[in-house]
């Protein structure tokens, strides 16, 4: 059976190479669709207006090793005021992706907060490796057709 509801994506990260992995692999794509932000204000802002069903996130942007949690922690928020208020309210399953950030550092904190998983970089930030690990969190994407 098809899928009917397009699922809205959120990349958080500040390195080219990895918006370009996402941006590559979410092309083409009807049944999901990729926002990035590259700093944590266009982060914070993004989080504030849309409801994203999935937020891949980098724990370290702006030199700054607390940016993953600052957004995190936003999210968490968001998700209680709006409960609070009775308002309906999705939570966004949230991969954390860090290289620079030890992820025993974070791990116990962002589990409270509901982090679905990590992903420790670097790693060969590949279109097949990142549609695997999409098509395992239950977006599926198909691979890119080959232009011949």
């Amino acid at each position: 059976m098809p899928f009917s509801t397009q699922k809205f994506v959120l990349l958080v990260d500040d390195e080219d190479i990895v918006a370009d992995v996402f941006t590559r692999v979410f092309s083409d794509q009807s049944y999901a669709l990729l926002d990035i932000a590259n700093t944590v204000e266009k982060a914070l802002a993004k989080i504030n207006f849309v409801v994203y069903d999935y937020i891949f996130l980098d724990m370290k942007m702006d030199d700054n090793s607390e940016s993953g949690m600052r957004i995190l922690r936003a999210l968490n928020r968001m998700l209680i005021k709006l409960r609070s208020e009775k308002r309906a309210a999705m939570d966004s399953f949230v991969v954390i992706m860090s290289s620079s950030v030890p992820l025993q550092d974070v791990m116990a904190e962002a589990n409270s907060l509901g982090v679905l998983t990590f992903l420790d970089k670097p790693i060969n930030f590949t279109e097949e490796y990142l549609l695997g690990i999409v098509q395992r969190l239950g977006l599926p994407l198909q691979p890119r057709k080959s232009k011949v």
